[in-house]
């Protein structure tokens, strides 16, 4: 008896205690889905968590095949939207059947577990219902080959193509559907790389005989008029199962297509890794290009008549008197095909808007080859910044001066890696390195085959968020209520675009390289730089804005970035233009700029910068290092623990560990920390674990403040105390001076320690 009665009194003892150290339940932040974050939130854009979900063949075949998928990936918290992309060439992107499927696996989604779906449905993935509309809309690709004719002698050239194949193409490739002959010309060498002008002829008349099966091809040219040995060069444009990008066609069917999705409930739509048919070879003989009647129409219009095919053999070899012709001819091609792609990419960004609404999410990055190489012409011309999007985008390894280059120009302060290796501890890798770069990362499954043994179930991803992945996102999310500018990096590392990809130049490529090291070498002394094309002084964001301009500071600014240093690097004639253009918007403002020299030294002058930027009170951020991803020596970017800097004045730690991969003790102890200028100080003390973010006014007041699992806090006239109960805490000052906040926690249990801190608290369900 006297047990029951000691057992009764513990009890109303622990109900008083947990009653005076928690408050009343505070509104969830999304009352239906108390686990998930919302599009917006009190008015702020709330930067989503991001996957990867790849439907195979059956389960968009079977019904209800969504549902076992949709249920393991809906069950965890480390996804608000998934990327969905089933690529069933068996069952096309337009068919009844692939929007009933989508249609239903939306709802599915988003009634259940409040998982949004953004959808991947677009011309690639319709190709045999285009070509059953257009058959005669095929992309090409001319071929050129050079042959040596004997004096009077007959001569038989050959050609092949082979199918080609990408991520669209799980069922049946790109197949070659035929071949044309387009042109042969004849001419004498001036030296051993270069054609005589003079002797050029077009001798297309003297085939005696083409004949082409699918994917080859042979031309006889006669011998009659040879009345010399001469060079004779042959084009023929092999047609691949690929949509025409130059024909209208193709642009208009894409339109419909997206369209006919619109009654599906999805966060948007995505278009992924756009631009012209996969390239894997380097291309070092420059003697295949993208062809088709439509873009020959369009290039006679832009060149004032000129004949596509002549200038082919042109960029192909150099002839003599014509280098600059040469010059233009390639910038033209590249140029036209560039702003054609860019048509597609604004119609789906335009559409998603007019269909899923204005917080409608476009998907996903133009980076094919993640790291920018030689190639980059024969897919999308390195169209990455002026890409329009919402949030920046890229893939894999992109280098960083990129991601935080692309960030500035995005309408949101957040930029998204797609990931995929083949064990999780990458993953936790990435993540972290991501963090302290402004960046997130959008979970793509084990890719191209897990280390780990699968499961049945675990659909290549959920072994990636055991192994950490899901603990990281659940406290970095805290972070995108209060993340309004992008990481800050005093310096642009401006890049002749254009001449980058035209190989008539003795740079060609190097200077990107060159450019890319330059970044490394600036960060790694603690100032993170931006790398951007001189081609985005022409550029107008989505929001209608020119992307460069002079602030009322005095600076130059990029986006949401003011530049303390502008570097011009690889300027050449054909982007002499745009240099002068840029150079000359800061010839009345403060910030300093310089054309570095063609053989110029990355870490004398990253010293230099660096140096300067020190005088100037520039605040460095933690030193970036080597990374330990593939391209090891090509990329630098954050460790996993230090402290980064951004735009708007926010100061983040992070402390990240693969070991424990939530993340590891961040304590300040009266620590003394600059703002980015160097004109105020602010005395912190804190403690929490993996994240601490906080961002001051001009009375060196706290504004904004997130943290995971918080146990104290002290600065900017805030004090916290929750030793006894550390949580996940976000704040922030409305302009109206009312304090905000969100907590995560498994229970709307608010600690009676930070009742007082906000005037409303929301909880986030853990």
């Amino acid at each position: 008896m006297w047990t029951r009665a000691l057992t009764l009194f513990a009890s109303l003892v622990m109900a008083t205690c947990s009653t005076a150290l928690f408050a009343q339940e505070s509104a969830p932040v999304n009352p239906e889905h108390p686990g998930r974050l919302p599009d917006t939130f009190l008015g702020r854009r709330i930067a989503p968590q991001i996957g990867c979900w790849f439907p195979r063949a059956d389960d968009v075949l079977e019904p209800g095949g969504f549902k076992s998928p949709l249920d393991a990936l809906g069950r965890s918290g480390a996804f608000d939207l998934l990327c969905v992309s089933s690529r069933s060439t068996q069952n096309e992107s337009d068919s009844d059947s692939s929007v009933k499927f989508l249609n239903q696996a939306a709802d599915y989604a988003r009634k259940k577990y409040g998982v949004r779906l953004v959808l991947d449905a677009e011309i690639r993935l319709s190709r045999k219902s285009f070509f059953k509309a257009h058959p005669e809309c095929s992309q090409e690709r001319l071929q050129l080959v050079e042959r040596l004719q004997s004096h009077g002698q007959k001569l038989e050239i050959r050609l092949k193509a082979d199918a080609l194949s990408d991520h669209y193409t799980h069922n049946y490739r790109y197949e070659v559907l035929g071949c044309r002959l387009i042109k042969v010309w004849s001419y004498q060498r001036a030296a051993a790389d270069t054609v005589d002008a003079a002797s050029v002829r077009d001798i297309t008349a003297e085939v005696e005989r083409f004949t082409a099966d699918s994917g080859r091809c042979v031309i006889v040219l006669s011998g009659e008029k040879a009345q010399q040995d001469r060079f004779v060069c042959a084009a023929a444009a092999f047609a691949f199962l690929y949509p025409d990008v130059h024909s209208d066609e193709a642009l208009h069917f894409e339109r419909d297509l997206i369209a006919k999705h619109r009654q599906i409930n999805a966060a948007g739509f995505i278009k992924d890794e756009w631009g012209f048919p996969p390239s894997y070879t380097w291309a070092a003989e420059k003697n295949e290009y993208w062809f088709s009647p439509a873009m020959v129409q369009r290039y006679a219009k832009i060149s004032g008549g000129r004949d596509l095919a002549d200038d082919c053999f042109l960029m192909y070899h150099g002839q003599t008197g014509r280098a600059r012709e040469r010059r233009q001819a390639i910038d033209r091609m590249n140029q036209m095909n560039q702003a054609r792609l860019l048509e597609f990419e604004q119609q789906v960004y335009a559409s998603s808007k007019k269909h899923w609404g204005c917080h409608a999410f476009v998907g996903t990055h133009p980076t094919w080859y993640p790291f920018p190489g030689r190639n980059e012409f024969r897919k999308n011309g390195l169209m990455w910044w002026r890409h329009p999007r919402d949030y920046a985008q890229t893939d894999e390894v992109t280098p960083f001066c990129c991601r935080t280059g692309m960030v500035k120009a995005a309408a949101q302060p957040v930029w998204y890696n797609e990931y995929y290796q083949t064990r999780p501890s990458h993953y936790v890798y990435e993540h972290w390195t991501c963090l302290l770069a402004g960046g997130r990362v959008n979970i793509h499954p084990f890719y191209p085959k897990a280390e780990e043994p699968e499961e049945e179930g675990d659909f290549r991803i959920l072994p990636i968020l055991r192994g950490g992945a899901d603990r990281i996102r659940s406290r970095t999310r805290l972070l995108d209520f209060i993340m309004e500018a992008p990481l800050q990096c005093p310096v642009a590392v401006v890049f002749g675009h254009w001449g980058v990809m035209n190989w008539t130049y003795a740079q060609y490529f190097d200077s990107l390289q060159a450019a890319i090291t330059l970044c490394n070498e600036l960060a790694r002394r603690g100032y993170p730089a931006d790398l951007i094309p001189s081609s985005e002084i022409q550029t107008v964001g989505v929001d209608g804005k020119r992307r460069w301009f002079i602030a009322e500071d005095d600076r130059m600014h990029y986006g949401r970035q003011p530049y303390e240093w502008v570097l011009f690097y690889g300027v050449t004639e054909s982007d002499q233009a745009d240099i002068d253009a840029l150079w000359s918007l800061g010839d009345k403002g403060a910030t300093r700029r310089a054309v570095l020299p063609p053989a110029m030294d990355q870490s004398a002058w990253a010293q230099k910068v660096a140096e300067d930027l020190r005088r100037h009170g520039i605040q460095p951020q933690t030193a970036w290092v080597e990374s330990k991803d593939r391209w090891k020596g090509s990329m630098y970017r954050p460790p996993m623990s230090g402290l980064a800097r951004f735009t708007d004045g926010t100061l983040l730690w992070a402390s990240g560990s693969q070991e424990e991969p939530r993340g590891e003790t961040i304590r300040l102890e009266n620590a003394s920390v600059l703002s980015n200028d160097g004109r105020q100080t602010f005395q912190i003390s804190a403690e929490a674990i993996g994240v601490l973010a906080c961002r001051f006014g001009k009375e060196d007041s706290l504004v904004a403040l997130a943290a995971s699992d918080l146990t104290f806090f002290r600065a900017g006239g805030m004090t916290i105390d929750i030793a006894d109960r550390p949580t996940d805490v976000v704040l922030w000052k409305e302009d109206s001076g009312v304090w905000q906040g969100v907590f995560q926690a498994e229970k709307n249990e608010l600690p009676l320690g930070l009742k007082a801190v906000a005037e409303k608290w929301y909880f986030l369900k853990k």
